[in-house]
């Protein structure tokens, strides 16, 4: 069994006849095959513009930057992969952190309070896992009217949505990863911003291609950031099955984990988390680009009992983005005791092109495990 079967994902496109016509032309960098792909994953968010980039990690960069805010105040979650961080602070940004809520995203609320009563330049809210965070009225009206600038991190949550909207398309900016993992991979990395602001798609188009307008003539600081024709073309066959097939098979699978981690409460394994209408006045779409639960007791004496069964299981994360090692002496706030705490219960799940013998026996040993104790 494999946590991630990208063997099974390929069987669906012919990527040998893909690339085919990208080796033929020798249309490597900037090609059509290119502009093609953002019209129609423009089309998909339903958003007015998105610019491919080399990954998800410099699309945060970029969308940054677009901004041209010096040493900008970035309010975000601690509980994310590191490039949530690592992108504002390589452009000298000073990051305050947000306690997360039982869903391992951001803790909304508190995020108002914080936008309500100091100066937050760009708030980056992170889609953890597949789930949206809650951006609504309240909080966008909020932002607005503070000068605050929303960059979604989406890299986990193309296709998610929130009361019908996609998510990375309800704030200023969002940004996409295509690494092999997501919902929507490519064959290594790649990344996507998505705007219906005209003036900073044009700007993030010049900072992905060297600042430039045309050739050799370079108007702003800009970089190599550029989606190639390869990855490209990938993404173009795949994206006509992400929602029937990549999507609908996680979802698939999630349902019936649904079913069964809801029925063993009791003995410390809890299913995601989401939101209920009634609770949050909005309807959230679920795209379980992984499927962590919450295991109260001994997380990794259960990891280690299901790697001896053969079945495969990852910790995402390990440690809160301001533990890390490389932050050692930052003085960043302390106060987020709720992500501390999932650093230590997170366990992930296969979610990925299971079929029904693996399901069944991911969840009897599970069963087994719970019964031993």
């Amino acid at each position: 069994m494999k946590f991630l079967n990208l063997d099974k994902e390929y069987e669906y496109i012919n990527w040998q006849k893909t690339l085919e016509p990208i080796f033929n032309n020798k249309d490597f960098i900037n090609g059509n095959v290119v502009n093609q792909f953002e019209k129609e994953i423009a089309k998909y968010l339903k958003v007015k513009y998105t610019i491919g980039v080399s990954s998800g990690t410099d699309a945060l960069l970029i969308a940054i930057k677009a901004l041209n805010i010096k040493n900008p105040i970035v309010l975000t979650t601690p509980y994310t992969f590191i490039s949530t961080i690592e992108s504002p602070m390589r452009l000298g940004a000073k990051i305050k952190f947000c306690d997360i809520d039982n869903t391992f995203n951001i803790d909304i609320n508190k995020a108002k309070e914080i936008i309500a009563k100091e100066h937050i330049d760009i708030f980056i809210p992170v889609h953890l896992f597949g789930l949206p965070c809650i951006l609504d009225k309240e909080l966008i009206t909020l932002c607005k009217n503070k000068g605050t600038y929303i960059i979604e991190d989406a890299a986990q949550s193309l296709g998610s949505m929130i009361d019908g909207k996609k998510v990375g398309t309800l704030g200023d900016l969002g940004c996409f990863s295509f690494f092999p993992s997501k919902n929507l991979g490519c064959a290594g990395d790649g990344g996507l911003i998505a705007t219906n602001s005209q003036k900073l798609y044009e700007k993030c188009v010049m900072i992905k291609n060297h600042g430039s307008d045309k050739k050799y003539s370079h108007r702003i600081q800009g970089g190599n950031f550029r989606l190639d024709s390869i990855q490209a073309a990938l993404l173009m066959q795949k994206l006509p099955l992400l929602d029937s097939k990549f999507i609908e098979d996680r979802c698939n699978s999630a349902s019936i984990y649904n079913l069964f981690f809801n029925g063993i409460y009791d003995l410390g394994i809890v299913c995601p988390e989401g939101y209920k209408k009634e609770d949050n006045e909005v309807e959230t779409v679920h795209t379980y680009n992984q499927y962590v639960v919450k295991v109260k007791k001994n997380r990794d004496k259960l990891r280690n009992y299901l790697k001896q069964k053969g079945i495969p299981t990852a910790i995402y994360y390990p440690k809160c983005i301001p533990d890390q090692i490389c932050y050692e002496g930052f003085n960043f706030n302390n106060n987020y005791q709720n992500a501390q705490k999932a650093t230590k219960e997170n366990l992930a799940l296969p979610i990925t092109f299971l079929n029904k013998e693996d399901i069944v026996k991911i969840i009897n040993e599970i069963r087994n495990y719970c019964e031993e104790k």
